[in-house]
């Protein structure tokens, strides 16, 4: 039964019409955990519980006169589905993972949550997959935190506390009252001003592009004394990891491209009520910093006050 239906956040909505173009697999929001040992029957309890208790987990899309809606319901049957392949090989998991992980979500099912169940020969994949429309990166930590305590619980013959998080519709209103008329006029006003003129960064190569395609990630091994530095530095300047790497790629940029003035594109999560932190939603969104480069600047002075001062204002301005 339909409990609610809610506009969608801004974050959302460039998503949904993206979607619409065609395949949305590229939102598909996938992690996998080993277990050594499990028990399906206190798994499926926690499935349940998360779902009864997060909306966002009980969400599908629609369109109403043109407009994108989200409609919450009381409650979702999600699909977790178990394969026994403890006679297969590690390859044949692999690729049934990622199978499963390549499999689209389609916006009209009452969730967009689905698990996958994989036993193999010495122990089980647990394979959670939610459409970027009802998640984020935050949501999917937060999601293996809860699940995985109320699984412990019932293992233990125990009931969590239950109580329904209606986070995410709380933040969709308060972003409807931020994008009333005379406050969107000024955020559109300090946009412009925030960026006019700004030029798009050109990357001097030296090969020509090529036509082949390349995964969106690259994983790279940092030795442990360069991490420990670093958080070192951090406690120093008293700035999060996030925006000391941040710097570091404005100033690596700067060098790079030849350019005085540069513009990227940095995500936030955007949960500015303490409320939010253990809601699953889509929440995270990309924020416009811009910065004018010196190579005779210190590297601290353009960590702190400059950067931490803009990207402060760039975050109030949402």
């Amino acid at each position: 039964m339909v409990i609610k239906t809610l506009n969608l956040a801004n974050e959302q909505k460039g998503i949904y019409f993206d979607c619409l173009k065609g395949s949305s697999v590229e939102y598909n929001n996938v992690i996998t955990v080993s277990l050594k040992n499990f028990d399906q029957e206190a798994f499926v309890k926690a499935i349940e519980f998360i779902t009864a208790e997060q909306e966002l987990l009980r969400a599908s899309f629609t369109e109403k006169d043109g407009e994108p809606l989200m409609v919450i319901y009381d409650s979702a049957n999600v699909s977790v589905t178990d394969i026994d392949m403890s006679s297969r090989s590690d390859e044949e998991i692999n690729q049934e993972i990622n199978r499963f992980a390549g499999e689209e979500i389609r916006l009209g099912k009452t969730s967009l949550f689905s698990v996958r169940v994989i036993r193999s020969k010495d122990e089980w994949f647990v394979v959670f997959k939610l459409h970027h429309l009802v998640s984020d990166g935050t949501s999917m930590s937060i999601l293996l935190k809860k699940v995985f305590t109320n699984y412990n619980a019932f293992c233990s013959g125990l009931i969590p506390d239950s109580k329904v998080d209606n986070g995410y519709s709380e933040f969709v209103n308060s972003q409807e009252k931020k994008n009333s008329l005379p406050r969107l006029e000024k955020k559109r006003n300090n946009w412009i001003q925030h960026l006019e003129s700004a030029d798009p960064v050109s990357l001097i190569t030296k090969k020509k592009t090529s036509s082949k395609k390349y995964s969106k990630e690259k994983i790279v091994d940092v030795p442990d004394k360069l991490v420990d530095a670093v958080k070192q530095a951090c406690l120093t300047y008293e700035v999060t990891e996030y925006s000391y790497y941040l710097a570091v790629f404005f100033m690596f940029l700067g060098k790079q491209v030849r350019q005085s003035d540069i513009l990227i594109y940095a995500p936030f999560s955007n949960r500015d009520a303490i409320d939010n932190e253990n809601t699953i939603g889509c929440f995270v969104s990309n924020l416009p910093l811009r910065m004018k480069f010196d190579e005779k600047k210190k590297f601290s002075e353009v960590l702190y006050p400059e950067l931490f001062t803009k990207r402060h204002n760039c975050v109030n301005n949402f």
